[in-house]
């Protein structure tokens, strides 16, 4: 048996990344997280918006037909919606880490050549 860094280790594989049934783009204000109990460190993700209202009142004109809207609960403040939560083991979590610094510097050099980044 290889530890695989022999002689005979392969030098180059051929990745495919397929999309799993439950992909999804999500929209990511800001992050939440902490290691869980067996050591893996959780990260979930979340956007941010304003409270939509739980329960509103129509008023309805008999005569135009048309609408009064009136908001009568609603939360305080605004909602942090958890997007999806991501486990990381110590090296997902240590080249997660990596890769986005390599992002970030890669961002400082185009915003230093002139990129805005929005």
């Amino acid at each position: 048996m290889t530890d695989g860094n022999g002689p005979g280790a392969p030098t180059e594989l051929s990745v495919s990344y397929i999309k799993s049934s439950q992909f999804r783009v999500v929209s990511a204000q800001g992050a939440y997280g902490g290691f869980a109990p067996r050591g893996h460190f959780a990260l979930t993700v979340f956007s941010e918006r304003s409270a939509i209202p739980q329960e509103t009142i129509l008023q309805v004109d008999p005569i135009t037909k048309t609408g009064t809207e009136t908001v009568t609960k609603t939360r305080a403040g605004i909602v942090r919606e958890l997007e999806v939560c991501l486990m990381l083991d110590k090296q997902s979590l240590i080249e997660l880490h990596r890769w986005i610094g390599q992002h970030l510097d890669a961002l400082k050099k185009l915003e230093e050549d002139g990129y805005a980044a929005r």
